[in-house]
């Protein structure tokens, strides 16, 4: 039987009785149908990440002031806590494991969200978006499959579609807090159980109000189901890559001249991680992530 878990009580965060559609889902996105480059490109970047350290960790949601008084939102890296220890201000790709619970064996509670504190989100209603399909590793690159996600919390529930879907909204504390997590539960086409693999979801995430909060760029979770974890591991790092796309380190849609000039620029530096450059977040842009960025030239993000 395909179950759900029941949605965790007694959290900051609090569903919303009325859905609405932000601009994040009324905006048109490019198709996520296909997303990969070369067989040999993909085979080679599973290898290369086979076996790195996946941990999991939370959705840092930052507040971030792109000009006086217009807000948005970036996605980085936070541990679990009440709150987590910032780990990377800057991370789009997010690991979570299927199954965990043997009870709901194609369910999910991690990652959660985290706003920290702060007067500015005080009573903040935010309101997420899916963004994509979801998609499924083929080995080489992620193709829409067929499979359906679903998201809930409390009464709310909203499943995936072929394209963006809205979610529903939920809200920060009285201090600007919020700390929780979503049941997820995978289902195959036609509501059947899903088979083994890797998956891969888009979500994104703005603030209604008080604040009126600029939707973020999508962020990803990449979800294992009963496989093997370096080649989860390898595709989650490739959709960092070629999906988030941080090969295109100046945001200009292809990978090309200027992105290695931006990576030559930092050459040698350290940061936390996520710093510009560092694409396999070792913690220094080196000859590795020089690696990194010729073999995805050329790459045009979706």
């Amino acid at each position: 039987m395909h179950t759900t878990p029941s949605a965790k009580c007694g959290r900051d965060l609090r569903a919303l009785s009325t859905p609405v559609a932000p601009a994040a889902a009324r905006r048109g996105r490019r198709s996520l149908a296909l997303i990969g480059a070369s067989a040999a490109i993909g085979a080679a970047l599973v290898a290369s990440h086979a076996g790195a350290d996946e941990d999991l960790f939370d959705v840092w949601l930052r507040l971030v002031e792109t000009a006086p008084e217009v807000f948005s939102f970036e996605t980085g890296a936070i541990t679990e806590g009440d709150p987590g220890d910032p780990i990377a201000e800057r991370w789009r790709v997010f690991p979570a494991e299927l199954g965990e619970d043997p009870l709901f064996p194609f369910s999910a509670t991690e990652p959660g969200f985290q706003l920290l504190a702060s007067p500015e989100t005080a009573n903040q209603i935010l309101f997420f978006t899916i963004t994509t399909p979801v998609l499924r590793w083929t080995g080489t690159g992620f193709v829409a499959g067929g499979e359906i996600m679903e998201f809930g919390f409390g009464p709310a529930l909203v499943f995936s579609g072929a394209g963006p879907v809205p979610g529903f909204q939920f809200s920060a504390n009285a201090q600007g807090f919020i700390h929780d997590h979503f049941d997820q539960t995978l289902f195959g086409p036609g509501a059947t159980d899903p088979d083994p693999g890797i998956y891969l979801v888009g979500l994104s995430m703005e603030g209604l109000s008080p604040l009126t909060i600029a939707a973020s760029e999508t962020f990803y979770y990449c979800y294992n189901l009963e496989t093997d974890e370096e080649e989860w591991e390898g595709a989650c790092a490739w959709a960092d890559l070629y999906v988030a796309c941080t090969l295109d380190l100046n945001g200009d849609g292809v990978v090309d001249g200027a992105d290695l000039g931006a990576l030559l620029a930092n050459y040698g530096k350290r940061g936390d991680g996520g710093g510009l450059g560092d694409l396999n977040r070792d913690g220094i842009v080196d000859g590795a992530d020089l690696g990194l960025l010729l073999g995805g030239w050329a790459h045009v993000c979706p």
